[in-house]
């Protein structure tokens, strides 16, 4: 079990600072993992923003080294959350051929991530994507990086932009769920644009047709009573 990451730790509504690990999971860890997914979603208010993983989906990054499930392990807890990253070939060609990217660069997929509420506000998601995209740079064929996320989760959405893994696309997935498709693009120069507005992040269909005239998103501002999605172009 590689350890990728040590840092330290707090528990919401606590003084309590414990030491914690970033590790790459295996097998092992499974049945943890189920438990652990399916207590954070009954947890989940809005149940659309979330779409679990099936056994089957991690028995593959496991045993096929379809992806790697990156562990939050917080010391005298264990486990309590995880983000997964996928390379598996059916998802990459979709985004690939629905991005129209350059097919002979290697790409990454993040897929879920989940923390326990207790751990939650320690940036965990964050870090996880910096330290899949420092290892994948490590690569210099490593080019793509992609995930979806849904317009109301905007913790997911700000960790994504925080590492210019920027907004690209909208569209409706999962069975009909809209949803944001961001890019990490290595050899990008989007913040370099200087043609700027401002769409309310939750308003799918405003979003969209500014994507669809070539805007991308790359921050989020304001608060609770109304998020912007800053966009250039």
């Amino acid at each position: 079990m590689a350890i990728w990451y040590t840092g330290e730790i707090r528990k919401k509504k606590t003084d309590i600072i414990r030491n914690y690990h970033i590790v790459n999971l295996d097998t092992t860890h499974l049945e943890r993992i189920l438990q652990l997914q399916e207590e954070i979603y009954q947890g989940i208010e809005d149940k659309e923003t979330f779409v679990k993983s099936e056994r089957e989906e991690f028995e593959k990054f496991f045993n096929e080294n379809d992806g790697n499930v990156l562990g939050f392990c917080v010391e005298d807890e264990g486990l309590v959350g995880y983000r997964i990253n996928s390379f598996n070939q059916e998802n990459i060609n979709y985004y690939k051929e629905l991005l129209n990217l350059d097919g002979s660069r290697k790409m990454l997929y993040f897929d879920a991530t989940i923390i326990r509420s207790d751990y939650r506000g320690n940036h965990l998601q964050r870090k996880a994507i910096r330290i899949s995209l420092h290892y994948a740079m490590k690569n210099p064929d490593f080019r793509y990086a992609f995930s979806t996320v849904s317009p109301k989760n905007i913790p997911s959405m700000k960790s994504l932009l925080y590492n210019r893994v920027h907004i690209v696309k909208a569209k409706n997935i999962y069975g009909g769920k809209d949803r944001f498709i961001a890019l990490y693009d290595r050899d990008s120069r989007v913040h370099r644009k200087r043609n700027r507005i401002y769409v309310p992040v939750k308003d799918f269909k405003a979003v969209s047709e500014k994507l669809s005239e070539g805007y991308v998103g790359i921050h989020i501002k304001g608060t609770k009573d109304e998020y912007l999605l800053e966009m250039v172009r």
